[in-house]
């Protein structure tokens, strides 16, 4: 069984309370963006499903330009949110993982005094 000091134990509990509200800020940004991306994904799902109910078998598509330009509209909507989303979440892992480190460092520290 392991000893931890007490000024270790009290150093590494003061990341505790910062770690847990980047958690609660990063999720509840998190969320936010996916409920975008949730609605981007409905409205192109919806473009597309008109277009193809259009279109009738053997007859050529008289609105499929406007329809490809209302779809290409929609699309880079679509990619900046995911964008968005991965930044968010890939500054998330990457603070945690700090936080991990930082907390890590000094337990190093002590144990080889």
């Amino acid at each position: 069984m392991a000893w931890t000091s007490p000024q270790l134990t009290g150093l590494l509990l003061r990341h505790v309370p910062a770690g847990r509200h980047r958690s609660v800020v990063s999720g509840r940004v998190i969320k936010g963006v996916s409920a975008s991306i949730q609605t981007k994904l409905g409205s192109l799902a919806k473009v597309a499903e008109e277009a193809s109910a259009a279109c009738a078998p053997g007859r050529p598509f008289v609105g499929e330009a406007r329809e490809l330009r209302r779809y290409n509209e929609k699309v880079p909507r679509r990619l900046r949110a995911g964008k968005k989303e991965s930044v968010i979440n890939s500054g998330f892992f990457a603070m945690a993982e700090m936080g991990g480190d930082i907390m890590l460092t000094p337990w190093l520290v002590f144990a080889a005094a």
